[in-house]
C-alpha cells in the first residue's frame, strides 16, 4: 500500500491524521446512511485548530456527496454563544445544505476560559428549550463542536438535546511534532489543501463490503465507494481508486435507470472520478469518454434544471478534461473547454439568483483553468487562442494573461 506523501505543514499532517481516527470515519458512515434527516451530533476536539481541520474535512465530504454545503455558525464572542438559539433560527439553510457546523473558539487563557464556560452554560440552557423546533427547521445533521470540558455541560444543561444525540464523536488525535513534518516558510492556506487526505479508503472499502447486497442501501454503498476512490487516489493507489469509482458508477447507473434521477449528480461524480483515475493510468480514450459522460449528465443539471450549486463542479470537470486534452495536444478541444468554463463563470458573476458562496467557488475553479493555461509555453497558448473566435480569444487571453 502507498501511504500519503510526507506532510509539508501541520495542517496537512492533521488532515492525514484524521484518516487514522475511526471516530471521524464513523461520522462519514453516518452521513452515508442518513444524510437528509435531523441528527444532533456532539463533536469533541482538543482545540480550535483541530476543529478547523475537521470542518475542512467534513465540507469536502459533503461536496463529494451531492455537492452539499456546510452551513457554518461560528460564535466569535461569549455573548454570541449565549444567543446561539437565535443564530440558529436566523440561519437560512438552502436546498444544498448538507449539515450545520457550530464551533465556538476553544480558549486557552484561564480568564477567557471562565467567560466561555459561562457562555456555554447559558447558551445551551436556552437552546435546550428548542429541541423540537430545531428538528422542524433542520432536516440535516447539526454538529456542536467543543472541548472535552463541554461534554458534561451539554449533558447537564441541554438534557433534551443530549437525549436525542445520534452519535458522539470523541477525537483523540495523536500528537504531531514539527520534527515529523517538513518545514515550509509559508504553510499552505487550509482552503488550498486536499481534504480527501482525511478519508481512510480502507475503512470506506470495508464499509462498502458491509453494504453490498443489502436492499435499500445502494446509495450508501455508492457514496462509501466514492469516498474510498478519493482516499485511494490521494494515496497514489490508482488502480484501487479506479476500481472503487467504477463500482460506484455501476451502482449509480442502476439507480438512475430505475428512476432515482436525483442521483444524476452522484453518477456524474463517479464518471469524473473514474476519468481522473484512468488519466493517471494513461488510459486516455477511456478517460475522455468518462469526462464526456460526466459533462452530459451535469451540464443540463446546471443550465436547465436550475442546480446552480453544481456550477463549480461543472467547471471543475472542464478543468480536468482540459488537463487531459493539453497532454494529448488536442488544442482546439482544449480551447473549447476553457471557453465553456469561462462562460459558466461569467454567468455566475453578480447573478442574484446564485448564492455568493457558489459564485466564489465557481471563480476559484476557473482560476485553476487560468493557471493551467498560464503554465503552458506562450507559443502553445497562442495556438489555443487561435482555435477560438477573435472575440473569444481576446476575452480568454485577458483572463489568463492578466
Amino acid at each position: 500500500m502507498n501511504p500519503l506523501a510526507p506532510a509539508n505543514s501541520l495542517p496537512e499532517a492533521r488532515l492525514a491524521a484524521l484518516a487514522g481516527l475511526s471516530e471521524w470515519q464513523k461520522l462519514f458512515s453516518h452521513f452515508d446512511l442518513a444524510p437528509d434527516s435531523f441528527a444532533f451530533i456532539p463533536v469533541f476536539v482538543p482545540d480550535s485548530d483541530w476543529a478547523a481541520i475537521c470542518q475542512k474535512s467534513l465540507a469536502e465530504f459533503l461536496r463529494l456527496n451531492g455537492a452539499k454545503r456546510l452551513l457554518e455558525i461560528l460564535p466569535a464572542t461569549p455573548d454570541e454563544l449565549k444567543n446561539l438559539a437565535s443564530a440558529l433560527f436566523d440561519a437560512k439553510p438552502g436546498p444544498d445544505t448538507g449539515a450545520v457546523w457550530i464551533a465556538p473558539p476553544i480558549p486557552f487563557n484561564e480568564k477567557e476560559l471562565a467567560d466561555w464556560q459561562a457562555a456555554w452554560r447559558e447558551g445551551l440552557a436556552r437552546l435546550n428549550q428548542y429541541r423540537n423546533p430545531l428538528r422542524g427547521k433542520f432536516a440535516v445533521p447539526l454538529l456542536l463542536v467543543g472541548a472535552d470540558w463541554a461534554k458534561p455541560v451539554m449533558r447537564d444543561l441541554a438534557p433534551d438535546l443530549w437525549s436525542v444525540r445520534t452519535i458522539i464523536v470523541n477525537l483523540k488525535p495523536p500528537a504531531i511534532t514539527l520534527d515529523e513534518i517538513g518545514r515550509e516558510p509559508t504553510p499552505p492556506a487550509l482552503e488550498n489543501l486536499n481534504a480527501a487526505a482525511s478519508f481512510d479508503p480502507d475503512f470506506a472499502w470495508r464499509e462498502a463490503a458491509k453494504l453490498r447486497g443489502q436492499p435499500g442501501k445502494e446509495t450508501a454503498l455508492a457514496r462509501a465507494l466514492l469516498r474510498a476512490n478519493q482516499g485511494f487516489w490521494v494515496r497514489a493507489r490508482y488502480r484501487e481508486a479506479l476500481a472503487a469509482a467504477a463500482e460506484a458508477g455501476e451502482v449509480l447507473e442502476r439507480l438512475v435507470a430505475g428512476g432515482r434521477t436525483e442521483l444524476a449528480h452522484d453518477l456524474a461524480m463517479a464518471y469524473a472520478n473514474r476519468a481522473i483515475a484512468r488519466e493517471t493510468l494513461e488510459q486516455w480514450d477511456a478517460a475522455l469518454a468518462d469526462y464526456a459522460a460526466a459533462l452530459a449528465l451535469r451540464q443540463p443539471l446546471v443550465t436547465q434544471a436550475g442546480r446552480s450549486e453544481l456550477r463549480p463542479e461543472l467547471v471543475r470537470i472542464y478543468w480536468c478534461r482540459l488537463r487531459t486534452l493539453l497532454k494529448l495536444e488536442r488544442r482546439a478541444e482544449a480551447a473549447a473547454d476553457a471557453w465553456a468554463a469561462w462562460e459558466l463563470t461569467k454567468e455566475a458573476q453578480g447573478n442574484a439568483g446564485i448564492h455568493p458562496a457558489v459564485q466564489e467557488a465557481t471563480a476559484r475553479e476557473f482560476a485553476e483553468v487560468s493557471r493551467l493555461l498560464r503554465e503552458r509555453p506562450p507559443a502553445e497558448r497562442e495556438l489555443i487562442y487561435a482555435a477560438l473566435t477573435p472575440e473569444q480569444a481576446a476575452v480568454l487571453r485577458g483572463e489568463v494573461e492578466e
